[in-house]
Formats: structure tokens, sequence, C-alpha cells
């Protein structure tokens, strides 16, 4: 009972703070920005979910003509959402193009 009952907390919190992300990514758009700082943006999340994600923020791009400086991880979502890329390493660059290029480090 006592796992069920921490998940169950686990699953609200994770609620709240996905709640206060969208409102604090509203207020964002809400001052007409031209640069967005966009940091893991589909980190914790589920493929469906992501997907989502990624297809509003192509939009938002396309309609508003924002430029995205995406921080991230997942080099498949750099990849899709990105050109150019530069990658850091160590706080130095290290490689920049298209990340479709680069092998999927293990």
């Amino acid at each position: 009972m006592g796992a069920a009952k921490h998940s169950g907390q686990a699953q609200r919190s994770g609620r709240r703070f996905a709640w206060r992300g969208r409102c604090r990514g509203g207020c964002a758009l809400k001052l007409r920005p031209q640069l967005l700082l966009l940091d893991e943006p589909t980190s914790a999340l589920d493929a469906s979910v992501r997907v989502e994600v990624l297809n509003l923020l192509s939009r938002l791009r396309e309609e508003r003509g924002l430029t995205f400086l995406m921080v991230s991880h997942d080099l498949a979502v750099i990849d899709h959402m990105c050109d150019p890329v530069l990658v850091m390493q160590t706080a130095a660059p290290s490689k920049n193009g298209r990340a479709r290029r680069w092998p999927v480090p293990q």
C-alpha cells in the first residue's frame, strides 16, 4: 500500500509540474518572442504526447517565425526540429551540421 500511495503522489506531482510548465510556456508566448530556449522539452513525455508537443512547436515556429535554441540529449528530436545543429561536449563545440549523420551514442 505504501508504494501505491507514493506512486499516486508522484503522479499528481508530475501533473502539477506539467501544468506549471504549460502555463509558463503560454505566458512566454504571449510576449511574442523571436527566440525560444527549449531545455529538454520532451524528455519526460511518452511517445504520443512527445509527437503532439513537437507538432505544436513546429506549428508555432512556422506561424510566428520563431527561432528555437533547443537543448536535448535526444538526437532524433534535435534532427527533426533543428537545422543547423551544434553539439557541445565539455563546454566546447564538437560537431555541427545535421544530426542524422552522427552515430547514436550508446
